[in-house]
């Protein structure tokens, strides 16, 4: 496991939280080949200063480029590509305890956010708020809008972000 999800993991530890899952996969609107994700190798964050370690951890991309534009020239040799299993929604919820409810669903998901909020089963999930990344959805993010609304989901646009409410 990679040393941000293992971070991650460490600092959702204490909370007691027992409906919490943290799973590191990747979310698609299928189960499909895995995905593979770009980050820094945790050896070179290791020795960044901190602040600076806590930036680039929170960075990762489908693309090797879009991941090299985080990088100064010299340190692009530090990126490593790394497996994801892709799971679909369905199959995350799996995890969750029996008869747990969705109360938020966060997605950050490389520009597939229509696909997967268009494969989420509203009616059985009924989240009270999804928040996804819109900054780069052009017309894709009037598309989903039109999907969330019959469901009496409202927007709020939070760059880059957009909250939808029950």
């Amino acid at each position: 496991l990679s040393v941000p999800f293992l971070r991650l993991v460490k600092n959702y530890s204490h909370t007691g939280l027992r409906k919490l899952r943290l799973l590191n996969c990747a979310v698609g609107a299928s189960v499909g080949q895995p995905l593979i994700l770009y980050t820094p190798d945790d050896d070179f964050l290791a020795r960044l200063p901190f602040l600076r370690q806590l930036s680039l951890m929170r960075k990762a991309s489908s693309s090797q480029e879009h991941m090299a534009s985080f990088l100064k020239p010299h340190e692009r040799v530090h990126i490593v590509g790394r497996v994801h299993p892709t799971l679909n929604f369905d199959q995350v919820m799996t995890h969750m305890p029996s008869g747990c409810n969705v109360d938020v669903v966060v997605m950050d998901v490389e520009g597939h956010e229509k696909e997967i909020i268009c494969s989420l089963d509203i009616d059985r999930y009924k989240p009270d708020l999804i928040i996804y990344e819109s900054i780069h959805l052009g017309t894709d993010k009037e598309k989903i809008r039109e999907v969330l609304a019959p469901f009496g989901y409202r927007f709020f646009d939070c760059p880059p972000d957009t909250i939808a409410a029950a």
